[in-house]
Protein backbone atom coordinates (compact mmCIF):
# COMPACT_ATOMS: atom_id res chain seq x y z
CA UNK A 1 0.00 0.00 0.00
CA UNK A 2 3.06 2.20 0.28
CA UNK A 3 4.01 2.07 -2.59
CA UNK A 4 0.50 3.94 -3.50
CA UNK A 5 0.95 6.58 -1.49
CA UNK A 6 4.35 7.70 -3.01
CA UNK A 7 2.70 7.28 -6.56
CA UNK A 8 -0.83 8.18 -6.20
CA UNK A 9 0.19 12.16 -7.48
CA UNK A 10 2.02 10.57 -10.82
CA UNK A 11 0.06 7.57 -11.80
CA UNK A 12 -3.26 7.85 -13.38
CA UNK A 13 -6.81 6.22 -12.20
CA UNK A 14 -6.25 3.60 -14.57
CA UNK A 15 -2.63 2.95 -14.62
CA UNK A 16 -3.59 2.20 -10.54
CA UNK A 17 -6.92 0.24 -11.57
CA UNK A 18 -4.11 -1.98 -13.35
CA UNK A 19 -2.28 -2.74 -10.82
CA UNK A 20 -4.66 -4.68 -9.14
CA UNK A 21 -7.17 -7.93 -10.32
CA UNK A 22 -9.86 -9.75 -9.02
CA UNK A 23 -9.84 -13.87 -9.25
CA UNK A 24 -13.86 -15.12 -8.49
CA UNK A 25 -13.50 -18.46 -6.29
CA UNK A 26 -16.04 -20.60 -6.80
CA UNK A 27 -18.21 -21.58 -3.69
CA UNK A 28 -18.02 -24.62 -2.69
CA UNK A 29 -20.48 -25.08 0.21
CA UNK A 30 -23.41 -23.17 -1.80
CA UNK A 31 -22.41 -25.36 -5.06
CA UNK A 32 -23.51 -28.99 -3.19
CA UNK A 33 -26.99 -29.93 -1.87
CA UNK A 34 -27.59 -29.33 1.68
CA UNK A 35 -26.87 -32.91 2.50
CA UNK A 36 -23.68 -33.03 0.80
CA UNK A 37 -22.29 -30.06 2.75
CA UNK A 38 -23.57 -31.40 6.00
CA UNK A 39 -22.07 -34.76 5.10
CA UNK A 40 -18.78 -33.28 3.65
CA UNK A 41 -17.80 -36.12 2.17
CA UNK A 42 -18.62 -38.43 5.20
CA UNK A 43 -20.60 -40.92 3.59
CA UNK A 44 -21.36 -42.39 6.92
CA UNK A 45 -23.67 -40.07 8.17
CA UNK A 46 -27.42 -41.03 7.55
CA UNK A 47 -30.45 -38.94 6.34
CA UNK A 48 -31.80 -39.04 9.53
CA UNK A 49 -28.54 -37.44 11.00
CA UNK A 50 -28.30 -34.86 8.27
CA UNK A 51 -31.83 -34.12 8.97
CA UNK A 52 -31.06 -33.58 12.58
CA UNK A 53 -27.80 -31.22 11.68
CA UNK A 54 -30.00 -29.51 9.38
CA UNK A 55 -33.01 -28.63 11.83
CA UNK A 56 -29.88 -27.98 14.46
CA UNK A 57 -28.22 -25.17 12.63
CA UNK A 58 -31.25 -23.49 11.10
CA UNK A 59 -29.63 -24.41 7.59
CA UNK A 60 -32.58 -22.17 6.04
CA UNK A 61 -31.40 -18.87 7.74
CA UNK A 62 -28.06 -19.86 6.94
CA UNK A 63 -28.24 -20.00 3.48
CA UNK A 64 -30.21 -17.11 3.14
CA UNK A 65 -27.98 -14.82 5.20
CA UNK A 66 -25.20 -16.17 2.94
CA UNK A 67 -27.58 -15.48 -0.24
CA UNK A 68 -28.19 -11.58 1.05
CA UNK A 69 -23.97 -11.18 1.72
CA UNK A 70 -24.28 -12.39 -2.31
CA UNK A 71 -26.63 -9.75 -3.19
CA UNK A 72 -24.28 -7.26 -1.73
CA UNK A 73 -21.10 -8.23 -3.70
CA UNK A 74 -23.86 -8.30 -6.53
CA UNK A 75 -24.08 -4.32 -6.53
CA UNK A 76 -20.55 -4.00 -6.23
CA UNK A 77 -19.35 -6.38 -9.04
CA UNK A 78 -22.30 -6.44 -11.41
CA UNK A 79 -20.39 -9.23 -13.42
CA UNK A 80 -21.37 -11.80 -10.73
CA UNK A 81 -25.28 -11.92 -11.44
CA UNK A 82 -25.15 -14.87 -12.91
CA UNK A 83 -23.98 -16.69 -10.63
CA UNK A 84 -25.99 -15.23 -7.74
CA UNK A 85 -28.85 -16.30 -9.84
CA UNK A 86 -27.88 -19.84 -9.65
CA UNK A 87 -27.01 -20.00 -6.32
CA UNK A 88 -30.31 -18.58 -5.33
CA UNK A 89 -31.97 -20.66 -7.59
CA UNK A 90 -30.52 -23.76 -5.75
CA UNK A 91 -31.57 -22.55 -2.36
CA UNK A 92 -34.99 -22.05 -3.75
CA UNK A 93 -35.01 -25.59 -4.83
CA UNK A 94 -33.66 -26.86 -1.75
CA UNK A 95 -36.62 -25.62 0.33
CA UNK A 96 -38.72 -26.70 -2.83
CA UNK A 97 -39.59 -23.92 -4.05
CA UNK A 98 -38.99 -25.29 -8.00
CA UNK A 99 -41.00 -22.82 -10.28
CA UNK A 100 -38.81 -19.77 -8.27
CA UNK A 101 -35.70 -21.84 -8.72
CA UNK A 102 -36.50 -21.96 -12.90
CA UNK A 103 -36.98 -18.48 -13.00
CA UNK A 104 -33.83 -17.71 -11.43
CA UNK A 105 -32.05 -20.13 -13.30
CA UNK A 106 -33.34 -19.01 -16.78
CA UNK A 107 -32.81 -15.06 -15.13
CA UNK A 108 -28.52 -16.53 -14.41
CA UNK A 109 -28.91 -18.00 -18.50
CA UNK A 110 -30.04 -14.77 -20.30
CA UNK A 111 -27.48 -13.27 -17.92
CA UNK A 112 -24.47 -15.55 -18.33
CA UNK A 113 -24.87 -15.53 -22.21
CA UNK A 114 -25.65 -11.59 -22.36
CA UNK A 115 -22.23 -11.56 -20.05
CA UNK A 116 -20.37 -13.89 -22.39
CA UNK A 117 -19.59 -16.34 -18.98
CA UNK A 118 -20.10 -19.72 -20.48
CA UNK A 119 -19.32 -21.81 -17.19
CA UNK A 120 -22.87 -20.33 -15.86
CA UNK A 121 -24.66 -20.64 -18.58
CA UNK A 122 -23.55 -24.58 -18.86
CA UNK A 123 -24.59 -24.88 -15.30
CA UNK A 124 -27.65 -22.81 -15.66
CA UNK A 125 -29.04 -25.00 -18.38
CA UNK A 126 -28.11 -28.34 -16.28
CA UNK A 127 -29.71 -27.55 -14.07
CA UNK A 128 -32.73 -26.26 -15.80
CA UNK A 129 -32.37 -29.31 -17.63
CA UNK A 130 -32.16 -31.41 -14.56
CA UNK A 131 -36.09 -30.13 -14.04
CA UNK A 132 -37.29 -31.75 -17.50
CA UNK A 133 -38.63 -34.87 -18.04
CA UNK A 134 -36.48 -37.53 -19.42
CA UNK A 135 -36.44 -37.61 -23.09
CA UNK A 136 -37.92 -34.18 -23.70
CA UNK A 137 -37.24 -32.42 -26.35
CA UNK A 138 -36.22 -29.27 -24.22
CA UNK A 139 -33.97 -31.25 -21.83
CA UNK A 140 -32.03 -32.35 -24.75
CA UNK A 141 -31.45 -28.79 -26.05
CA UNK A 142 -30.12 -27.80 -22.87
CA UNK A 143 -27.79 -30.55 -22.31
CA UNK A 144 -26.43 -29.99 -25.92
CA UNK A 145 -26.14 -26.43 -25.59
CA UNK A 146 -24.36 -27.28 -22.11
CA UNK A 147 -22.34 -29.64 -23.97
CA UNK A 148 -21.11 -26.87 -26.30
CA UNK A 149 -20.22 -24.42 -24.05
CA UNK A 150 -17.93 -26.67 -21.35
CA UNK A 151 -16.23 -27.91 -24.65
CA UNK A 152 -15.43 -24.73 -25.95
CA UNK A 153 -13.82 -24.33 -22.08
CA UNK A 154 -11.78 -27.66 -22.26
CA UNK A 155 -14.43 -29.07 -19.75
CA UNK A 156 -15.42 -32.40 -19.75
CA UNK A 157 -17.62 -32.31 -16.63
CA UNK A 158 -19.09 -29.74 -14.60
CA UNK A 159 -18.25 -30.54 -10.72
CA UNK A 160 -21.29 -31.21 -8.56
CA UNK A 161 -23.56 -31.38 -11.53
CA UNK A 162 -22.76 -34.65 -13.31
CA UNK A 163 -25.77 -36.35 -12.09
CA UNK A 164 -28.13 -34.14 -13.85
CA UNK A 165 -29.06 -35.39 -17.59
CA UNK A 166 -28.00 -38.67 -17.56
CA UNK A 167 -26.89 -38.07 -21.38
CA UNK A 168 -23.73 -35.74 -19.88
CA UNK A 169 -22.62 -37.62 -17.17
CA UNK A 170 -22.88 -41.08 -19.21
CA UNK A 171 -20.76 -39.85 -21.74
CA UNK A 172 -22.68 -39.94 -24.89
CA UNK A 173 -20.31 -37.49 -26.22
Amino acid sequence: VGFLQEDRAERSLDALRRLFSLVLQDVYLLSRTIAENIRLGNVSITDADVRGAAAEKDVRRISRRALRALRRYVRVYPFCRARFDLYFGMYQAAVRKDHFARRRWVRALRCAERSGLQLDAARARLLLAGQLPEGSQARAEHVRHARRNLDELGLRRLEGLEGFAGSWAGGTR
